[in-house]
């Protein structure tokens, strides 16, 4: 009997049999664990396996998710020791069957169509499809946060012609569907908090043969108050320079992307100590450390094609703490008038 298959738009063939393998970590979700069941076991590609990860939830979370266990085959619950998002993925990983992998959020949302369209452009040569994120805030403004350069699909390649620019960019796992093989051992780093997603992404971008990057939104992340995009400063923050750090660092090999990857740390570093010093009324610890980053590293901007705000920012915090604090009042205040 001849299988089923589907041709995928670079010509590759997809058996439709091809399971793919949707991890969800879940930690106190259960304001949002119905919806995105519903979200993924609507999906117009119905061979899926659905992975949650229970983290040590303490709401009613796992018992919604049990319940579309009980009800739909293709959905597995698995429960662990609280650890956090990235140690959740990881075991989700470790415990998947498909031969993709995809990322969801418990509080994100995916359009019904987004692994069937993701999975049309993958093919032998393709080994990871990145499709756009949608951001979107509270007061329904929606915000293009990744692959917003991105107006037709394209094909990347992690050779020495990488440059690591916005358009080649994707610094998420979401909205992402992964050959298992190139995943292979890699997993996301526990002890870093913020910019995780970042580093694991660009350690499997390397082991791949191509990259497809398609213009369809595949994923909508809901920016709420709290979430890792606007939130204040915490030490928990640090974590993302030394993520930035290891980028780099895997980069060095080339010396065009290592250049803007460096620019890229540049920003993260002017962020942090942005949100350090507006948060911090005393001298803090990594203080003095960031600044010298930031004036080490600020060259680098231009091989980013980082903006006019960035190289501002960036020079006023090598200058003058009172002076940049100044500025962000300013401009709060006219932020603040223009709502």
């Amino acid at each position: 009997m001849q299988e089923a298959s589907i041709e995928g738009k670079e010509g590759g063939i997809i058996r439709e049999d091809d399971v793919v393998s949707v991890i969800v970590p879940l930690y106190n979700g259960e304001l949002y664990i119905e919806k995105c069941m519903q979200f993924l076991l609507n999906q117009t590609y119905p061979k899926i396996e659905v992975i949650v990860i229970d983290d040590g939830s303490e709401d009613g979370g796992r018992e919604i998710a049990n319940r579309y266990s009980a009800s739909d085959s293709r959905v597995r619950v698995l429960s662990k020791v609280n650890g956090g998002v990235s140690s959740a993925r990881n075991y989700g990983i470790d415990n998947s069957t498909g031969k993709y992998i995809l990322f969801v959020d418990v509080d994100d949302q995916i359009p019904s169509n987004s692994i069937e369209i993701l999975l049309s452009y993958m093919s032998d040569k393709i080994d990871m499809v990145i499709g756009k994120i949608e951001g979107i805030e509270t007061n329904g403004k929606i915000l293009g946060i990744r692959s917003e350069e991105i107006h037709k699909p394209h094909i990347i390649e992690p050779d020495e012609s990488y440059g690591f620019l916005p358009k080649e960019q994707h610094l998420s796992a979401c909205g992402v569907l992964y050959k298992r093989k190139v995943v292979k051992n890699i997993r996301f780093c526990e002890d870093i908090c913020i910019g995780e997603d970042a580093l694991f992404h660009n350690e499997i971008f390397l082991q791949c043969n191509k990259v497809m990057m398609i213009p369809e939104v595949v994923y909508i992340y809901l920016m709420r108050e709290g979430s890792a995009f606007k939130s204040s400063y915490s030490p928990k923050r640090f974590t993302e320079i030394d993520a930035w750090n290891r980028i780099c660092n895997l980069y060095r090999n080339n010396y065009r992307a290592y250049k803007a990857a460096r620019g890229e740390y540049c920003v993260r570093c002017i962020n942090v100590y942005k949100q350090m010093i507006l948060s911090c009324k005393n001298p803090i610890d990594n203080e003095a450390y960031l600044r010298n980053e930031i004036k080490d590293n600020y060259k680098y901007l231009k091989n980013c094609r980082a903006n006019t705000k960035w190289y501002l920012i960036g020079k006023v915090e090598c200058i003058s703490k009172p002076l940049l604090k100044m500025i962000y009042y300013l401009l709060h205040i006219s932020k603040n008038r223009q709502e």
